[in-house]
């Protein structure tokens, strides 16, 4: 169970969930976009089009180019940059793996895992200088994340800290690049796995390099990327970024799992890498749902707070405490745009209203927020 399964859903509880968001949805007019087109456009022409032949491969491609987004604003930014690596999903994906194949198998798989989760927080620090370095939070690190970041740790102290080459010519920037995109690849097959549940067929995939055809669009979804949004007016060094926030245990017990893309100075994202434009109501109910979630774990978290201990307040305090939401935004990865719509059409009272009915519909089907 999880937000976008509910607002898909047809059981009666799926429809009750879904008619809380439909109250107070924003239409087509309340958007407006960075770069000037027309809001959720079937007629937009986009910058990279859609060339893969499986809902699989567009699967893959979406979650790879997620992972992408986060290694390359974690790099720019000073602070927070242990959030694009701690609590990845396709760990737990790994984790469901490992227990149902053979042990030679398991291994390959777990080295590689290793060598890409190294790799990638070796991207994120690249370049970084040594305070940055030497503030690296180690706590509340799964045991592969805090042996990945050893690791990287031993060769730091035996090569320095590594260095982001300026000079490059283009053969070696394009290869690292197509190293970039085996790691996030190999990782969203990974989190594929945590989704569904499902071990697939085919595994000898995991251990291969990526095929030419996911790899051509992920570098033309880069490439779009790097110019239209990882850029000095979205992404500072000194952004506040936090990565995939997922509303706490409370937000996660009204629908079973719900998390963003992204927040960045007030700004909520969600990355789209579909071929399809126009509005969909269960795409800005998903953002919208972000938005209300959040009101409803911070207020249920503020009712319990003086009741729990020092502990209890880490583990369920809400990614986004007392963090200002002023706009909520889809990313269109294949237009290159930003659409957006600000908070401030939300009055104060239909916020409070959603949590209402929130907590009613929690009552309703059993959970506890206690």
């Amino acid at each position: 169970m999880s937000l976008t399964s509910m607002l898909n859903g047809n059981s009666q509880q799926d429809k009750e969930f879904q008619e809380i968001f439909k109250k107070y949805l924003p239409l087509k007019e309340d958007f407006n976009t960075l770069y000037g087109s027309v809001p959720f456009s079937v007629d937009s022409d986009p910058s990279v089009p859609y060339n893969l032949k499986s809902q699989y491969d567009a699967s893959v491609v979406g979650v790879a180019f997620e992972y992408y987004a986060r290694f390359s604003i974690a790099y720019r930014v000073l602070n927070g940059k242990e959030g694009a690596y701690r609590g990845l999903k396709s760990e737990r994906g790994l984790q469901i793996l490992i227990k149902s194949i053979n042990k030679k198998l398991s291994a390959k798989i777990l080295e590689r895992y290793e060598y890409s989760l190294t790799n990638y927080i070796e991207s994120i620090y690249r370049g970084c200088t040594e305070e940055i370095f030497s503030s690296i939070p180690e706590k509340r690190l799964s045991l592969m994340e805090a042996r990945c970041l050893g690791l990287f740790e031993k060769n730091v102290e035996t090569n320095g800290l590594p260095k982001w080459e300026s000079n490059w010519d283009g053969d070696k920037a394009l290869n690292m690049m197509y190293k970039t995109i085996d790691i996030c690849c190999f990782f969203a097959r990974l989190e594929l796995i945590a989704r569904s549940n499902i071990i697939p067929n085919n595994l000898d995939i995991l251990l291969q390099r990526e095929g030419s055809e996911i790899t051509h669009e992920l570098l033309n979804l880069m490439s779009e990327f790097k110019e239209k949004f990882n850029i000095l007016d979205i992404v500072s060094p000194t952004s506040k970024v936090i990565f995939s926030p997922d509303f706490g245990i409370y937000g996660q017990m009204i629908c079973g799992g719900a998390d963003a893309d992204i927040y960045i100075d007030g700004i909520l994202y969600d990355f789209k890498t579909g071929k399809n434009f126009g509005y969909n109501w269960r795409e800005i109910a998903q953002l919208t749902g972000y938005f209300f979630l959040n009101d409803y774990a911070e207020i249920v978290y503020q009712m319990y707070e003086k009741d729990l201990s020092e502990d209890q307040l880490t583990k369920r305090s809400p990614p986004l405490l007392n963090c200002n939401i002023l706009r909520l935004a889809f990313y269109r990865a294949r237009l290159g745009e930003i659409q957006y719509v600000d908070t401030s059409m939300f009055t104060k009272d239909q916020r409070l209203e959603i949590v209402d009915e929130l907590i009613s519909f929690n009552v309703k089907f059993g959970n506890k927020t206690s």
